[in-house]
């Protein structure tokens, strides 16, 4: 088993600094008239109505329970929000760039704030990352054991394994078919969100 099977670090890098410049007008644009935002849809499918562009794609696509009602697949979330065009330029020429080198489907920013985790889940998907804020101690973690044998022999019984995924403007490839989640246990300060620019493999 090796590092490769769970992430890989691509040889694809955007402008660090001009993603974080666009992510500081999205959150004060966007979010900022949002409570509890965690996510962030940039696309939407062809009928979406207006008022629900940035949140239709958010949640699961499968799960009843966090997106009831939903009818929609990944290849449905074609249409990139043109408002991103003026809002963010920079995003908007990223997530176009990624459309052309890979088949992608929902387009988010996953905004993580501190002392938080995702619940341990699987996808259906690959996924591509790029951070745009990573906190230091923040981490994504694959569970490796999926017995829970546990023997002698701490590697061979080792729950799991943490990566840390810096903003570094490298996108990161995950396979999130094996059960993950996220940690950011950074102290409760705004300035430590996670925040990731998160593309879906549509196939």
């Amino acid at each position: 088993m090796k590092t490769s099977d769970f992430i890989k670090r691509l040889d694809i890098r955007f402008d660090s600094y001009a993603l974080k410049r666009d992510w500081d007008t999205l959150n004060s644009e966007v979010v900022s008239d949002q409570d509890g935002f965690e996510q962030i849809g940039l696309t939407y499918t062809e009928d979406c109505e207006e008022d629900k562009r940035w949140i239709q794609n958010v949640g699961s696509l499968f799960w009843e329970k966090t997106n009831p009602g939903m009818k929609y697949s990944e290849k449905d979330f074609s249409v990139l929000n043109p408002k991103l065009e003026t809002m963010c330029p920079y995003i908007w020429k990223v997530c176009n760039e990624m459309k052309l080198q890979f088949s992608i489907g929902r387009i988010r920013i996953m905004i993580m704030k501190p002392a938080s985790a995702y619940q341990s889940h699987r996808d259906f998907e690959r996924r591509w990352h790029i951070p745009i804020i990573s906190p230091v101690d923040s981490f994504y973690y694959v569970r490796t054991n999926e017995s829970n044998i546990y023997n002698d022999d701490i590697l061979e019984s080792s729950h799991g394994i943490g990566f840390h995924m810096p903003a570094d403007g490298f996108v990161y490839e995950i396979e999130a078919s094996v059960t993950h989640t996220a940690v950011n246990p950074r102290a409760r300060d705004e300035w430590q969100w996670r925040v990731h620019l998160l593309f879906n493999e549509c196939f």
